[in-house]
């Protein structure tokens, strides 16, 4: 540690601030990365689904629950499936009838008949098994894919005994593929996976083959999870996908090498692109530099980190983030001037509705291992002006949720809010767009969105489809399903809030500790009288001159913030940290 300005107070919180920064950056890099990725699956999604011509499918909105009045007439319900030719196999007049219907376009009439054929055959039997596929088909292909999904379980469950199990692949990434928010479609996915690769029709293989990796990702299996991911082919939609999927699988092994190799592949692919794939693919690039930067972070690279950082302009999404967390690379390579301009930027108030709570903490320290004492406690006193009050703010808000289903509510208020018609308090604001911004949240109340248009796809279908037995059985059981996924999304948005309420308590903590650290350093500072020799460095320092390269220009702030400026402030400081009081 540079003997010019390591002081010999340096105890506590300050001592660990270094240390601690390595593993809560790669975890926090993994989570956004992660996250991140997910919504972007999302979004492909929807994409692929057309470029694999789906139409004719009742395509329900992703805009979430508010938009559940927008469920077609019945007219524009029948069209989509179209059973195939299956002379010879096992039929009844109730299958013929639904081939006859689906045929004429008559979807409601298919799944209708399909599934008196499913009630009227013995279970297990070919004619059932038959009945079962038709209907999983018909109902997908009509949109009601939560009804489809819970047919599908039925072959799932006999596995590849059901004479349908190899076709259902395919419905079962019709479903996947549109089903949004399902925490539970992947396990389904993975049922399928001993048919993997040659079973599964060659249209399909890429996007099963991410699916798979995608799942055994998700349940800890991270060797084989890069096995499927490596299977996927550099011409598909889902190779820049797998490749970052890949690349954070590496991290979670602990192989940075690989993941970096991972990373920059990614990176030349979407530099090479051109176009609407370009446009398509810039959100990779986005993530893929900034998780190169978090992980070399992680792994005390801090240079190269650094660079990857730099690389992050305004028009990135990751820009704030990337200015927050160069700050502590900064730090770490001792440059403090740099880790407070990027500070100073993040204060500027184009910013003001952004949450970065560590920001005031991280000054502090700065300031701390420099001896500016004063300047220490100016920053603990923003920390307390702006946060004490939206902490107080979220606990009232969170002891208001006497129910999951309130907690819901909330959620969903606030996932719509639009321009003025904003519900909640400004200072609040910040603090729920940071917690219900989680990708996992969205996911639920995108799966609850989903259930509600079904729900009244079912209420507004002609009385002879919606009360029949088969309306009734799909009504039931998706009404269950969305009591439940509500209380979910609910429990969610308690636990996230939660969570953000601990951080926050968490940061009042080591702001008392930093506190109370710069009362003994300035005690025995004082103490052993060397007030006029800190008064001597502060002159000496105000003599110094920021360092600039020979195609910059200094210009000093004068109170007021300009766009093209953020990102480049250096803030001066000088050490007040006496010689004798080092390492």
């Amino acid at each position: 540690m540079d003997a010019e300005r390591a002081p010999a107070h340096e105890t506590g919180w300050t001592r660990m601030a270094r240390r601690s920064r390595f593993a809560a950056w790669m975890m926090a890099g993994l989570l956004v990365s992660s996250t991140a990725l997910a919504q972007s699956s999302d979004e492909l999604a929807s994409d692929d689904a057309v470029a694999n011509g789906e139409e004719g499918a009742f395509e329900f909105s992703d805009e979430g629950a508010d938009e559940a009045s927008a469920a077609p007439v019945a007219d524009d319900m029948n069209a989509g499936y179209v059973a195939p030719d299956r002379s010879g196999e096992a039929s009844s007049p109730e299958i013929e009838r639904g081939v006859a219907a689906a045929r004429a376009g008559d979807s409601l009439g298919a799944s209708q008949a399909f599934y008196e054929a499913m009630l009227n055959a013995d279970p297990g039997t070919p004619l059932a098994q038959r009945a079962q596929f038709e209907l999983t088909r018909a109902l997908a292909d009509m949109g009601l894919l939560y009804g489809a999904r819970i047919i599908l379980d039925e072959i799932i469950d006999e596995g590849a005994a059901h004479p349908y199990f190899q076709d259902a692949s395919s419905t079962m990434i019709t479903v996947a593929r549109r089903l949004p928010g399902d925490g539970e479609v992947l396990d389904r996915v993975s049922a399928f996976a001993e048919l993997f690769p040659d079973k599964i029709e060659p249209k399909y293989r890429d996007e099963y083959a991410y699916l798979l990796g995608e799942h055994f990702y998700g349940i800890g299996e991270l060797d084989t999870a890069v096995d499927y991911l490596r299977v996927v082919s550099p011409d598909s939609d889902l190779y820049a996908r797998s490749l970052f999927l890949s690349a954070i699988t590496h991290v979670r092994r602990y192989d940075a090498d690989n993941a970096a190799e991972d990373l920059k592949a990614l990176l030349r692919l979407v530099e090479g692109s051109r176009g609407a794939q370009r446009q398509r693919l810039l959100p990779y690039g986005e993530l893929a530099r900034i998780t190169m930067a978090r992980m070399y972070y992680s792994t005390g690279e801090y240079d190269k980190a650094i660079n990857y950082y730099s690389d992050i302009g305004q028009k990135n999404a990751y820009w704030l983030d990337a200015l927050f967390e160069s700050s502590w690379a900064y730090f770490q390579t001792d440059e403090f001037n740099r880790a407070l301009g990027n500070l100073h930027s993040l204060n500027s108030p184009f910013f003001n509705d952004q949450y970065y709570p560590e920001a005031p903490i991280l000054q502090a320290v700065i300031f701390f291992y420099n001896c500016q004492f004063d300047q220490v406690r100016l920053a603990l006193d923003e920390f307390q002006f702006v946060y004490a009050p939206l902490r107080d703010e979220l606990q009232i808000t969170i002891d208001g949720f006497l129910t999951d289903q309130e907690a819901y509510e909330f959620l969903r208020d606030a996932r719509s809010r639009s321009g003025d018609n904003r519900k909640f308090d400004a200072r609040l604001q910040q603090i729920v767009d940071a917690a219900l911004g989680d990708t996992v949240l969205s996911s639920s109340l995108a799966f609850v969105g989903q259930l509600e248009k079904e729900v009244k796809f079912i209420d507004d279908a002609p009385e002879a489809w919606s009360k029949s037995e088969l309306g009734d059985f799909l009504y039931t059981e998706t009404v269950g399903q969305l009591a439940l996924s509500r209380d979910g999304a609910g429990s969610l948005v308690r636990s996230r809030l939660s969570t953000v309420l601990s951080e926050l308590q968490q940061k009042e903590r080591e702001s008392s500790a930093i506190l109370v650290e710069t009362d003994l350093a300035e005690a025995n500072a004082l103490s052993d009288n060397v007030a006029k020799e800190l008064a001597a460095s502060t002159a000496t320092g105000a003599e110094e001159s920021t360092k600039v390269h020979s195609e910059q220009m200094v210009w000093r702030f004068d109170g007021e913030y300009w766009r093209d400026e953020l990102g480049y402030y250096s803030y001066h400081i000088a050490s007040q940290c006496r010689a004798a009081d080092v390492d």
